[in-house]
């Protein structure tokens, strides 16, 4: 279903949907290279799991522990492409 509120595009991408995952992405990069926690703690969710470059399983609260800490610091990010998928649930 489609109405003025969410536009679709003809291969029925939600266009405000990706927008505002878009720009959600951006505050996250703009966080991560300030380092700043508060909007870190903020954007990303409890549940946050994932892999460093040492193969290694981090979560959230690791991630704002090294920003909190100085121990990281991110001098750019670098986006190869940005999709999305509608989650079935």
């Amino acid at each position: 279903m489609n109405d003025d509120a969410f536009p679709v595009r003809n291969d029925g991408t939600d266009v405000a949907g990706v927008e505002a995952l878009r720009a959600a992405e951006r505050r996250l990069q703009r966080a991560q290279l300030s380092s700043d926690v508060a909007a870190l703690d903020r954007l990303i969710d409890d549940r946050l799991v994932f892999t460093g470059p040492d193969g290694r399983l981090y979560s959230k609260q690791d991630d704002l522990h090294v920003h909190r800490s100085g121990r990281q610091t991110m001098t750019r990010v670098a986006e190869a492409a940005v999709r999305s998928r509608r989650a079935p649930w």
